[in-house]
């Protein structure tokens, strides 16, 4: 149990430096704050009259792109501005 726990434990934190390398770059912050502004990361996943299969969709890709952001320590006001698409 223990070796298991370890292994995924290693596999997390080569994970983990594999995000930062990607998105800590000019491009990866800049994809980063596209996919913050498109998934509603700083602004309500739903509007009114849409259905609650979609708003369930949208906070499927906000979460996607918060789980990126919590691995990488980064708020998203910390995004670079110039790269915001709003």
């Amino acid at each position: 149990m223990m070796a298991w726990t370890l292994k995924r434990f290693s596999s997390a934190l080569r994970a983990r430096g594999a995000y930062r390398r990607i998105f800590r770059t000019e491009d990866g912050q800049r994809v980063l704050a596209d996919m913050a502004e498109r998934y509603c990361v700083t602004r309500p996943i739903s509007s009114e009259g849409m259905s609650d299969r979609q708003a369930w969709k949208n906070e499927g890709k906000r979460e996607v792109v918060i789980d990126i952001m919590n691995t990488l320590n980064l708020d998203p006001d910390t995004l670079p501005k110039e790269y915001d698409n709003g």
